[in-house]
């Protein structure tokens, strides 16, 4: 139950993740959204971002809904099969060994 709240309460809806909260993501154990996005979208916290804070709300504690530099990042976009332009969206399923790519434009 309280590992259960944690998971729920302990995280954000979304947040930038980098190499100092990716293990805490990953420890959590429930799968990630990674949403690859603009350099600018990031600065500004653009619409995509709060659009997907909003989706994170409702799914809070079922998944991790993550953002990063899609410029930066391009490499590990491709890596986790996404080669579309950002913003890009892949949900890894990671304990499962998983990755669902979202193909419509975010």
């Amino acid at each position: 139950l309280a590992t259960e709240l944690v998971n729920r309460e302990g995280f954000p809806a979304i947040a930038a993740i980098s190499a100092d909260n990716y293990q805490a993501y990953l420890d959590r154990g429930v799968p990630m959204v990674w949403l690859f996005v603009s350099p600018e979208e990031i600065e500004e916290e653009g619409e995509t971002i709060k659009f997907m804070e909003a989706i994170g709300e409702e799914f809070k504690g079922q998944v991790s809904i993550i953002y990063l530099d899609g410029v930066k990042y391009v490499k590990h976009k491709e890596n986790l099969g996404n080669t579309r332009d950002i913003p890009a969206i892949v949900l890894d399923d990671f304990q499962n060994n998983l990755k669902y790519l979202y193909e419509e434009e975010v």
